[in-house]
């Protein structure tokens, strides 16, 4: 069985204490804050394995995607006709990040294109 660890103890200010098992644990405020931050972990650990494309993003997430600032994402990417639709019109808009990144990739090979003289060759 798995015993609760030193940092549960310290908290309690018991340094003397032996290691006190799942099932016998009084719950206290201690313990309770400790499995929430356990909980909280678990959770950042899962958040990592979604894929980036299939992850909702604030402005300050395109941002960081995008090179720029959330600023520039809302006055001036966000209002363009193409740009994806946000989740949300409210004060904090959320965009599906793989929607972004592939206006993004289209909006590049539509910019390299425009600069390339008439007649060209692709």
């Amino acid at each position: 069985m798995k015993t609760i660890g030193e940092n549960m103890r310290r908290a309690e200010g018991d340094q003397n204490q032996t290691p006190l098992a799942y099932d016998d644990a009084p719950q206290g405020e201690a313990q309770q804050a400790l499995l929430n931050k356990l909980d909280e972990l678990i959770a950042v650990t899962r958040a990592g394995s979604i894929p980036m494309r299939d992850r909702w993003g604030d402005a300050s997430m395109v941002g960081a995607l995008l090179g720029q600032t959330p600023r520039y994402i809302l006055e001036k990417l966000a209002p363009l006709p193409d740009f994806p639709k946000p989740l949300s019109d409210s004060m904090q808009p959320r965009w599906l990040l793989g929607e972004v990144q592939e206006w993004a990739l289209e909006y590049r090979r539509r910019g390299s294109n425009a600069r390339r003289k008439p007649g060209a060759r692709s």
